[in-house]
């Protein structure tokens, strides 16, 4: 039970989350499942609550924007198939300290990072003075 401090991404980012690294090592990877789902919705709620919440939807995307966009999310989805393949034939590179199945999960999710970051820059780079901010 955290007593008391700040959760920020040195507690919780991917790869460097020392707070989800002991609840993974401590608990297992269904409670940092679940640890991670109850603070995106705390986080979620306070963003809504105060005004901060907006998605792509929200956004006056020029066509040639949205296209960038689906074409970076299915640059990246061939990249997950491929590491499911790799997976399934027994040619992925086990991290130390992981199981296939761990290691698998962490590459996908880099991936999934992968998208939302290049979704932002895309976004940042089209977005003018007429779009909600």
């Amino acid at each position: 039970m955290l007593e008391k401090g700040v959760v920020d991404s040195l507690g919780i980012a991917a790869f460097k989350g020392k707070i989800l690294d002991i609840i993974d090592m401590e608990k297992g990877h269904t409670e940092a499942r679940i640890f991670i789902d109850r603070i995106t919705k705390i986080i979620s709620h306070f963003m809504m609550k105060k005004g901060f919440s907006i998605s792509v939807d929200n956004l006056d995307l020029q066509p040639e924007t949205r296209k960038g966009i689906d074409e970076a999310m299915k640059k990246q989805f061939k990249e997950v198939d491929r590491l499911i393949d790799e997976y399934n034939k027994g040619f992925i590179y086990v991290s130390p300290g992981r199981t296939p199945e761990e290691t698998l999960e962490d590459l996908i999710k880099a991936e999934l990072w992968k998208i939302m970051n290049m979704t932002q820059k895309i976004i940042d780079k089209s977005v003018d003075d007429n779009n909600p901010q």
